[in-house]
């Protein structure tokens, strides 16, 4: 059998210059790998974006995952804004706190500027393995704040003048609790809203003609 090298050469040089555009196009990869620990569910307060605590420093806690064992985290990095896009920029405008050499990723309390009630707030942190290389930043987690001070609550009570139930079967009684009503117009489009309620743990609430939310 008689072979043509110049044929060869001809077939193989392009599928080594193939081969090399692809070991090039993977090496920002190949860096990723480098750190093997990542940050994984995010939590503030035991809680996945809550809304509405009322904890002026809120506990922020973080899970880790990896694909490789005897992994640590050796550092952390936490960032939080009051803005979506700021925290999309990566430029944390209420805490930043650089690298912080400590293995803790449960219950790490916020130290930032001063938290303001009824305001969202959003975060995302970036942990160093045990070889002090950086994982990617997390994906961006939230919470929101409810009253933090009794004065930041401007409502006033309402009531029927009727003495509160003492017994649970009280409750199931016929036309057992008060109906309150409020009438508004929106006068603009509206973004957003929350009603803040407070009925003793028992109430349901409509809007609209319509009920609030599932919950009993």
């Amino acid at each position: 059998m008689r072979v043509n090298v110049s044929n060869l050469y001809s077939f193989t040089l392009p599928m080594v210059c193939v081969l090399t555009v692809l070991m090039i196009t993977t090496l920002p990869s190949l860096s990723q790998a480098n750190s093997p620990l990542q940050p994984g569910i995010l939590t503030c307060e035991y809680i996945q974006n809550p809304l509405g605590i009322a904890e002026p420093a809120p506990r922020l806690s973080w899970t880790l995952l990896s694909d490789k064992r005897n992994q640590q985290q050796s550092a952390y990095e936490l960032e939080v804004s009051d803005q979506l896009s700021t925290s999309k920029k990566f430029t944390a405008n209420i805490w930043a706190t650089k690298r912080i050499e400590s293995n803790e990723n449960i219950h790490v309390v916020y130290a930032g500027l001063p938290l303001k009630p009824f305001t969202r707030y959003y975060w995302r942190v970036r942990v160093y393995d045990n070889q002090k290389n950086a994982s990617a930043w997390s994906k961006t987690a939230w919470f929101e704040t409810a009253m933090l001070k009794p004065n930041d609550w401007q409502a006033k009570w309402i009531g029927d003048d009727k003495k509160q139930f003492e017994r649970p079967e009280d409750f199931y009684g016929n036309d057992p609790m008060p109906l309150f009503r409020k009438t508004f117009d929106a006068t603009k489009k509206v973004a957003a809203a929350r009603l803040y309620i407070s009925g003793l743990g028992y109430y349901e609430a409509y809007l609209n003609g319509k009920k609030v939310g599932d919950h009993v």
